[in-house]
């Protein structure tokens, strides 16, 4: 990614909580089932918590992380590594790596 070549915090994530449509994440993120509805049952609560503090600390602080969630991995071209949201969150390497090096 551009902006962490050029030094520039950047954290990237997969949403994979169980059937998951574009946009669904944002569900997690305002404590909502607008996209839900359609499929993927209902947010889960542990999720929703941990979703919201770290935007919120994003949005503060320019970094999601805080006290008692799991490290999300500031992004690096090198590593590729990013966060997994499901419940509990993780990190990973190598989020569609075939697909975006095409």
């Amino acid at each position: 990614m551009l902006a962490s070549r050029r030094g520039g915090a950047v954290y990237v994530y997969s949403f994979d909580q169980a059937t998951t449509y574009h946009g669904q994440e944002l569900d997690y993120v305002f404590a909502m089932d607008m996209m839900s509805y359609w499929g993927g049952g209902l947010p889960a609560a542990s999720l929703v918590s941990t979703v919201q503090r770290y935007w919120t600390r994003f949005a503060a602080h320019g970094d999601p992380n805080g006290r008692g969630d799991p490290f999300w991995p500031r992004y690096e071209p090198k590593s590729d590594r990013h966060m997994v949201l499901i419940d509990p969150p993780v990190a990973s390497s190598g989020l569609a790596r075939a697909a975006c090096n095409f």
